[in-house]
């Protein structure tokens, strides 16, 4: 699977510090074999990538009261399999290109 985004910055970030993540809702039951699964799958990712990966099922709001932690998963940009950054005044390739995975840093 793949994601295709484009972002425009007005100041370029210190690239160390940029992170991508998502973030669920509302908390998401899960049973046992699916929670092994995931942690199996967050501790592969950790391998690969240190700790610089952050994930949380989430709060489960039967079980605690008050603010309430959503399911997320952030990790930084770096660990991406590919990054394209376009030069300022420069026109930003197509994201449909067929060419597209040449382009940009590859891990």
């Amino acid at each position: 699977w793949e994601a295709r985004m484009q972002f425009n910055f007005t100041k370029p970030p210190n690239q160390a510090d940029m992170f991508f993540g998502i973030e669920l809702e509302e908390y998401v039951p899960m049973n046992s074999a699916t929670k092994g699964l995931m942690a199996t799958l967050v501790k592969t990712l950790k391998g690969v990538v240190g700790n610089q990966i952050y994930h949380s099922p989430g709060d489960d709001p039967e079980k605690v009261s008050g603010e309430l932690e959503r399911p997320l998963f952030v990790m930084p940009m770096w660990a991406f399999d590919q990054i394209i950054v376009t030069p300022e005044g420069e026109t930003p390739p197509d994201l449909s290109d067929e060419n597209l995975g040449e382009l940009g840093s590859k891990r």
